[in-house]
């Protein structure tokens, strides 16, 4: 299915997959690829929508993000791209995103925050006017219950993206990679996209106590890394985690030891491993406020 993310025209496609014997649930795996934001497509995580609707978790369909990447669409429309296509959804979200998804799903998560505090804060560089209409949509849709987001799963994500990049410079791989160029290039825009600096500073000054969870999207986070992560090292997820906690956000933080990069997703795609076994226990838990 085609949605339409950006006030140009050019669709993205939604890869719905829905189980043959048809259940009751109103329950949607939503997952975000990675690619670092130049590359990807979701005829490669097929098999993530055959394991989730096989193992014994019950979801009504699984939805693979389908979106433009760099040079094509940067950081904020790549976000914007999300928040699009999620607003298309009926029913309770389990929102996952590996690498730079994990980084475009949460930061789409901090802009419809920083939409509900306050509209004007959201970045309007690339003069797309339609960017309002996408928040303030996803918004409505939650607020009357028609969408909501039970669970956040990141798994292996860039979360600052300075200083991912600063990482990238160190390993002699920073002209090779989009991250520069799909951020905007400066420090500014590269914070400007980094969803705990954006929480921090443009969503923070505007709460009293006790209301982050009041504006924040998802009713549970998780944010999970391998130990071994040579491409996004683990103390991207735990200063992500740190940060936004500090804030008001109670984030889980999952890190497995022995576990690379590309393992986190793969061993959704291959139906076993010691990722998936901890992430699929997390979401078959149900969420405080749904008891509530």
């Amino acid at each position: 299915f085609a949605y339409s993310p950006r006030h140009d025209g050019k669709t993205g496609t939604l890869h719905i997959f829905t189980p043959k014997m048809k259940n009751n649930s109103d329950k949607i795996l939503f997952f975000v690829h990675g690619g670092a934001w130049g590359s990807g497509t979701p005829a490669l995580y097929i098999s993530i929508a055959h394991f989730f609707l096989l193992k014994n978790v019950t979801f009504s369909k699984v939805v693979v993000l389908g979106y433009e990447v760099y040079p094509e669409a940067d950081m904020e429309q790549q976000t914007d791209s999300v928040a699009s296509a999620l607003s298309g959804l009926t029913g309770n979200v389990v929102l996952m995103g590996h690498s730079s998804g994990a980084h475009i799903a949460l930061l789409a998560m901090v802009r419809l925050a920083q939409w509900r505090v306050s509209p004007s804060t959201i970045p309007d560089r690339m003069c797309d006017r339609s960017r309002a209409a996408v928040y303030s949509n996803l918004d409505s849709r939650m607020e009357s219950d028609l969408l909501r987001v039970c669970s956040f799963v990141g798994l292996s994500g860039p979360y600052d993206i300075s200083d991912h990049f600063d990482y990238e410079a160190a390993r002699g791989v920073e002209d090779f990679s989009p991250l520069k160029a799909a951020a905007g290039y400066t420090r500014e825009c590269m914070a400007n996209v980094s969803p705990a600096v954006v929480w921090e500073k443009t969503i923070m000054p505007y709460l009293s106590d006790g209301d982050a969870m009041r504006v924040w999207p998802c009713e549970r986070t998780l944010l999970a890394h391998g130990m071994d992560d040579t491409t996004v090292p683990y103390h991207a997820t735990a200063e992500c985690a740190r940060k936004m906690r500090c804030k008001g956000i109670p984030i889980e933080e999952l890190y497995v030891p022995g576990v690379g990069h590309g393992e986190t997703v793969i061993e959704f795609l291959l139906g076993e491993g010691k990722v998936v076994d901890e992430v699929v226990q997390w979401i078959k838990k149900e969420s405080i406020r749904s008891k509530l």
